[in-house]
């Protein structure tokens, strides 16, 4: 909701009608200490009398229920697959991974550990399987927004084919490039793929569709979903090296990454809830 003050008085819009008139009025922020006193509750008692009546005329009879049409569930998809499936399977690599590490503190302490030698294999795999969900929500969340925003609702590829073909490939370049990943053998070639496959992440989210929350970068569900998608190619990128490596370097790096990527995961599921209330209190499904 938009308040709005002109000539002929103050007046209520809704998200929509804001976006259609914003141009043709100027709007005061909600922070309203630069104006009288009197005006200020003027603009508040406006704002409660606006939103009584817009409320009274958005009832609706019971058992009226608008249906969701296909945009909309497709937009369903990222929060669901996250709920259902990602985050289950951070779950079981965290209790691996802690079962791994019990394990080597007890043989290194000469004890005959209970934790059987399966987990580290199975971590390997789960742990393979959340770099391909994490990656593909990220891709599924981006083409989403890309696809509805540019294609559908601003016409793009009537409106500019090279742009809208660019973007096509880049989808497909960057999804190619993260499966020749999980084939790659050599360090070269792995370290190859997982440039590619981020710099197509990042550059699909520098689309001007895309919003990032920039004034909250640090708070952003877009760029810790980035960072995260990266951190997770990275560590699957490293992975053979760890096994190769007497030092444990690369050891302590993927852990230190993996710490820093579980971090990144509360902070998504944080935002993600943030933003889906955001979503629904302040945009009209009509206008989706």
């Amino acid at each position: 909701m938009v308040l709005k003050a002109d000539s002929n008085g103050l007046k209520l819009y809704s998200t929509s009608e804001f976006r259609i008139q914003s141009s043709e009025f100027k709007v005061f922020p909600l922070n309203l200490d630069p104006l009288p006193l009197p005006s200020q509750l003027q603009c508040f008692l406006m704002l409660y009398l606006e939103l009584t009546s817009y409320n009274n005329e958005r009832e609706v009879e019971f058992g009226e229920v608008e249906q969701m049409n296909a945009e909309m569930m497709w937009g369903l998809l990222h929060p669901a697959i996250a709920v259902v499936i990602v985050y289950p399977l951070i779950g079981m690599v965290v209790r691996y991974a802690l079962q791994i590490r019990q394990r080597r503190l007890e043989m290194a302490s000469g004890k005959k550990s209970k934790v059987p030698p399966v987990v580290g294999r199975e971590h390997v795999a789960i742990g393979r399987w959340l770099a391909a969900w994490v990656v593909g929500i990220t891709l599924l969340a981006l083409g989403y927004i890309i696809v509805t925003k540019s294609f559908i609702h601003k016409h793009l590829w009537q409106e500019d084919q090279t742009q809208a073909i660019i973007l096509i490939v880049l989808f497909v370049f960057t999804c190619a490039a993260t499966w020749l990943l999980y084939q790659a053998k050599t360090k070269a070639w792995r370290a190859t793929f997982v440039t590619l496959s981020s710099m197509g992440i990042i550059l699909l989210g520098c689309q001007d569709v895309v919003f990032r929350r920039g004034f909250e970068w640090y708070w952003s569900h877009y760029y810790l979903g980035v960072a995260s998608a990266i951190l997770m190619l990275i560590s699957l990128a490293i992975l053979p090296e760890i096994y190769k490596d007497k030092t444990q370097a690369w050891r302590r790096l993927h852990i230190a990454l993996s710490v820093f990527a579980f971090l990144l995961f509360v902070g998504q599921g944080i935002t993600g809830a943030r933003d889906l209330f955001e979503i629904g209190l302040y945009i009209d499904p009509n206008t989706l």
